[in-house]
């Protein structure tokens, strides 16, 4: 063991005694860790910035305006989480102490004026002891689309009245979500009788606008005689109602809320048919009390769209005097109700028809234009709004009830631009009414999954506290699971790119909790998130108890192609987030349609009831999707057995169904999924169903915790027993049983002489550069791997952090639809793809199999089974697309080829298993792992198969150090496409802080190491090329509120010391290394106990298609840890200090600062 000893004297003079030393500079780097990490990053990022402090957007998203009488300044709303209940009034404005529904903790809700003083005011919260957390209303990052160019390729503008555009075309495009829903097996389940019918599903997003044809009808209700609001809808906005109740009926327009305040009141004393006060027309709208009350809407498309102004609404008790029954909204703005659709209890969508898109003038074409989103209470005066009593309650709120007539709650996409929730819903129950389907003759474009499923619509989460929408979404206005007024499946496409932990932290643990305890009924799907290629970037909140959906593809008519044998389907997608996650399970569990299909688009936000509906894609569109398939699922199941199966079941279904595409288990999980085989295996009719459906080897010390890591060390062994369930009730079945790892077979490099001054304009659907490499597959081929880079140098040529060039890489399926044997012809001779120069002479001939489009230097895609024959192809083609700059430089390719062959660890106690009709049989996995393996994970599959079908168990391996000093990585043999020797850039300046390579070690410290109060964590990380920057986290035991427990452990894991941090946002990390060059070293807080290394790839030198990083790790001492001495004025002294490190280290120096003044907050 290499070892450096250090004796150390420090003279210790004291000069001045008793006189105040001057305020310490706060800068970031000075503040203890164990403060800052308490403090939300959006919270920090807006205390530094200097625009803080200035006037505020009113669509800052962490902000709230001044409003007068209620606010006289910019504030920002916090929310403080405490072990106890605390008061804080002496740092912050104070609305509400309340106990949270975690035992022991309690949460503040309140507001920090924004002005240079920010960040102090924060950490002064936050150096509180008792104080846990100090978070921001709005913790998720908002979706964005993972690729521009396609949203502005397909994006639909215009305003909600006096359009102009086109008749309909002859020949419209067709991004269809009835293919979507067929190639993942929906469409044979609807045929087969599942259609969502009884179930529930709540879209948590920015909105749903059920106005659009393809959604109306599809709102949950209140099905309860005894409930105040049975027959209405059931929707939440926790943004509204949190500044409803904490300002005492704060509504719109005084805030942005969606709650509309109708307090005003006005009436027809004349009876002349016209309002005497607002003027408004309202001939025929009869108030039997002859009080009407009016307001304002506030959908804000209709202020920053059309009119330059909100639109009004209108209460009436047409029925009985005083009951308030019916909400007209003046949705042409023409100052006249009696032209508008009544809004009342089972017919509550405002909308209005009035354009014909056959003609493309004003008319009725039977589609709703028009929307004035949805009512889904009327304020009576007696009973609160909908789960307002349950929400006061928990936030230690005092409930507001609204007076008779005086409030309208709506639900729709009312914020502008803000569509993603709306489309969202589109996926999961769109009922194909608008635009004309190329797929299935009289449906639409946009078909959800589940057509009998009524969705729940969350909305305004963005501008909310996510828990809340959490414990409403399974809970209902009542507050109770199973009563009937909650979802059986959530779906929930956002997530949190910036925490290093993910898996660990705490929004992790508490969706788990909630879906494991609070409602083990009810089934989340969360989007992994966009920020691919690399491994290790699914994003929080992750968990063993949700299902993880990835993104996979589905391409009709992203290039101009006319022939169905041209589509193509089911690889994953590049941008779509890889596992593992930091616990070190796979994730995703499933891949679904990502990359693209059809979603509905807000009626405000677009064109007519016709055409509003846009591509959209990511990992946002894949978790509804995959709700919609659960929905089926939960319907197949309670068919047969008149019970919904509960998540844990349902996820077992789920991955039991879905087909393995042959990527390895951190791109597809269990695979791709299949709704007709889930809903065959849920309804007893057929299929296998094997249990656990992952697994993640080894455990803790003894014990396996579900929601724990598991660790084996080198040379031990581990029996993994699977069940085996035949969901067949007629017959036996006999289960063929294997196991499988993805191994290189053979490698095919070139390059690309790409000149900038030959290509054409960049177009999205064209090639600059093709290659033919259909001959360079070897057969048996199982995945194909291409790999593209240039050098760092051309990327960003004046280190300015913006990009200069960059190049997408493609792979094509190529279909000689004429049969003359040309896809291009390159007349000119010049290597360069002109559009003039692609056969077109029978229609497009080629369509992308994939795509991968990061801004970075460095770019890789995948294709499963790469056989033209498997594929339906007559050819392979690889294409570059020269996306931005027009530079000249060399473009380096690589293919590699992966083949599925046995996994050699695994070994099987059964190759055959009989398996009795509607019963289960059991087998045996053993993995035994090499004395010589490498500290880090390892992944593969345990296969079950009937002879038709297969299934995909995925299998973690998380070979673990069980001492301080070891080493990881450096083994340049190895070709793994996980590799713990290796990383691959993976970076993308046009997207957040998850983008890049990950790789995780775990190193359990024994009880008796040799560990005192002076001790630190040394880790030594080194690779090939500047600027390559790795960044190293060390997590290490740290209790939490879920901690210790049977399912998640004695502990939690959490920051120990990091690389400094220099995102800079938009996913670009500055170079900034210990050394300067490609050395890393960094110190952590050590501990006895489960510690975990993390690095973070952020900048890629792009000199090789990979880079080799090498790893050590040891201890460090010094002693004594600290001092404490009392001296007097003038004098001198010294102390003696040991330095001990296990590791050699070159160049170390001593210095010592002070004497300096505490920091206070």
């Amino acid at each position: 063991m290499n070892t450096n000893n250090m004796i150390v004297t420090l003279a210790l003079i004291v000069l001045i005694c008793g006189q105040p030393l001057g305020a310490a500079s706060m800068e970031l780097s000075t503040i203890q860790d164990s403060i800052l990490t308490k403090v939300d990053s959006k919270l920090i990022e807006l205390a530094l910035d200097e625009s803080a402090v200035k006037p505020i957007k009113q669509d800052t998203p962490v902000t709230q305006m001044a409003v007068p009488g209620i606010r006289a300044v910019p504030t920002i709303d916090i929310i403080v989480i405490t072990t106890e209940r605390y008061d804080l009034s002496e740092y912050m404005g104070i609305m509400a102490t309340s106990e949270t529904r975690l035992p022991g903790t309690y949460r503040t809700f309140g507001s920090l004026q924004i002005d240079s003083n920010l960040m102090h005011k924060l950490l002064k919260i936050a150096s509180v002891e008792e104080v846990i957390a100090v978070n921001s209303l709005q913790p998720v990052d908002v979706p964005e689309p993972p690729d521009p160019d396609l949203a502005d390729k397909t994006r639909y503008a215009g305003a909600v009245t006096n359009r102009s555009h086109p008749p309909r075309s002859p020949d419209p495009p067709k991004p269809d979500m009835w293919l979507a829903a067929m190639e993942h097996g929906a469409v044979n389940a609807w045929d087969n009788g599942f259609t969502g019918t009884g179930t529930k599903v709540a879209v948590l997003d920015s909105g749903v606008d059920f106005a659009h044809p393809d959604l109306q009808g599809t709102q949950a209700r209140v099905e309860d005689p005894a409930s105040p609001y049975n027959g209405w809808p059931i929707a939440f906005d926790p943004y509204s109602m949190l500044y409803y109740l904490a300002y005492k009926g704060a509504s719109f327009p005084d805030i942005r809320s969606w709650y509309s305040n109708t307090s005003s009141t006005d009436g027809d004393l004349n009876a002349d048919g016209v309002l005497d006060t607002c003027g408004y027309n309202i001939t025929g709208l009869v108030s039997q009390s002859g009080v009407y009350h009016v307001g304002v809407h506030p959908d804000e498309a209709f202020h920053e769209l059309c009119y330059s102004e909100y639109v009004a609404v209108l209460v009436v008790d047409e029925s009985t005097a005083g009951v308030y029954d019916a909400v007209y909204v003046d949705l042409d703005n023409d100052k006249d109700f009696t032209d508008e659709k009544a809004c009342v209890k089972g017919d509550e969508i405002s909308w209005q028809d009035n354009l014909n898109s056959t003609t493309a003038l004003p008319g009725s074409d039977g589609y709703a234009d028009i929307s004035g989103g949805m009512v889904y209470f009327i304020a009576d005066g007696t009973n609160p709004i909908p789960y307002s009593d349950v929400f006061a309650y928990w936030w230690g709120l005092p409930l507001t009830i609204p007076d008779n007539g005086n409030l309208v709650a709506f639900m729709g996409s009312l914020d502008f631009s803000k569509d993603h929730g709306t489309l969202c819903a589109s996926a999961v129950a769109a009922q194909g009414r608008s635009g004309e389907s190329s797929w299935n003759a009289g449906d639409g474009f946009v078909q959800g999954m589940a057509p009998d499923t009524k969705i729940i619509a969350v909305g305004n989460i963005y501008n909310a506290l996510i828990s809340d929408i959490y414990y409403f979404a399974v809970g209902g206005y009542d507050g109770t699971p199973g009563t009937g007024d909650e979802a059986q499946i959530v779906s929930c496409s956002f997530g949190y790119s910036d925490i290093i932990n993910a898996g660990w932290d705490f929004e992790s643990r508490l969706i788990d909790t909630i879906t494991t305890s609070y409602n083990p009924e009810a089934t989340f799907t969360m989007s992994t998130g966009n920020g691919g290629f690399g491994y290790g970037t699914t994003a929080s909140p992750l968990s063993p108890g949700v299902v993880s959906v990835g993104a996979s593809t589905s391409y009709w008519t992203y290039e101009p192609v006319n022939d169905s044998a041209q589509y193509n389907c089911g690889d994953v997608i590049p941008f779509s987030n890889r596992g593992p996650d930091a616990i070190g399970q796979a994730d995703p569990d499933v891949v679904t349609v990502g990359s693209g299909a059809a979603g509905d688009t807000p009626l405000n936000q677009g064109e007519d009831g016709y055409t509003a509906w846009r591509l959209w894609g990511g990992t946002s569109l894949s978790a509804p999707a995959t709700a919609g398939e659960l929905a089926l699922v939960y319907d197949a199941y309670n068919q047969t057995n008149e019970v919904f199966p509960g998540s844990k079941l349902a996820r077992n279904i789920l991955m039991s169904g879905a087909d393995n595409i042959n990527y390895d288990v951190l791109q597809q999980g269990a695979g791709f999924t299949n709704a007709d085989r889930a809903t065959r295996i849920a309804s007893g009719m057929g299929g296998l169903m094997v249990t656990p459906a992952f697994r993640m080897v080894g455990d803790y010390r003894g014990v396996e915790y579900e929601a724990f890591s598991g660790i084996i060390s080198p040379g031990e062994s581990d029996v993994m027993t699977l069940t085996v369930e035949n969901h067949n009730r007629s017959g036996p079945v006999t289960a063929t049983i294997s196991d499988s790892v993805l191994e290189r077979t053979g490698v095919w490099t070139t390059t690309i002489d790409a000149d900038g001054t030959l290509e054409d304009e960049y177009q999205f659907t064209e090639p600059d550069y093709l290659i033919d490499i259909t001959g360079a597959i070897p057969a048996g081929t199982s995945l194909l791997k291409a790999t593209s880079y240039i050098d760092f140098s051309v990327f960003d040529m004046d280190g300015d952090y913006e990009y200069d060039e960059v190049y997408r890489l493609l792979v094509y399926k190529w279909t000689d639809l004429d049969g003359d044997g040309i896809y291009w012809d390159d007349v000119n001779g010049d290597g360069v793809v002109q559009a003039s120069e692609v056969d077109r002479d029978s229609g497009y001939e080629l369509n992308r199999f994939t795509y991968g489009y990061n801004c970075a230097n460095i770019n890789e895609v995948f294709l499963r089974d790469p056989d033209p024959e498997l594929r339906c192809a007559d050819r392979i083609l690889l294409g570059l697309q020269h996306s931005a700059g027009n530079g000249s430089t060399v473009v380096n390719i690589q293919l590699e080829f992966y083949e599925n062959t046995d996994w050699t660890w695994v070994t099987e106690s059964h190759s055959t298993l009989s398996v009795p009709a509607g019963g289960s049989a059991a087998f045996d996995a053993t993995i035994s792992i090499p004395v010589d393996a490498g500290i880090g994970l390892y992944e593969g599959k345990i296969l079950v198969s009937d002879g038709i079908y297969e299934t995909v168990v995925p299998v973690i391996v998380n070979v673990a150090a069980d001492t301080t000093t070891f080493e990881f990585g450096g083994n340049t043999l190895t070709t793994d496409l996980y590799d713990n020797n290796r990383i691959f850039g993976g970076f993308d300046w046009g997207w957040r802080y998850e983008v890049g390579d990950w790789r995780f070690y775990f190193v359990d410290i024994p009880d008796d190491a040799d560990i005192g109060p002076g001790s630190k964590l040394l880790v030594d990380m080194t690779w090939e090329n500047v600027p390559t920057d790795i960044d190293v986290h060390v997590l290490g035991p740290t209790p939490d509120l879920f901690t210790p427990d049977p399912r998640y452990g004695p502990y939690t894991l959490d920051s120990y010391g990091s690389s400094a941090d220099t995102y800079m946002g938009s996913g670009k990390f500055r170079f900034d290394t210990a050394t300067g060059g490609a050395k890393e070293i960094i110190s952590a807080d050590v501990s006895t106990g489960l510690h975990e290394i993390l690095l973070h790839n952020v900048l890629y030198a792009g000199q090789s298609f990979s880079e080799v990083i090498s790893g050590k790790v040891a201890t460090a001492s010094i002693n004594p840890a600290e001092i404490h001495q009392t001296m007097p004025a003038r004098t001198i002294g010294s102390q003696t200090f040991e330095f001990v490190s296990g590791m050699s280290l070159s160049g170390l120096s001593v210095q010592a600062y002070g004497l300096s003044q505490p920091q206070e907050y």
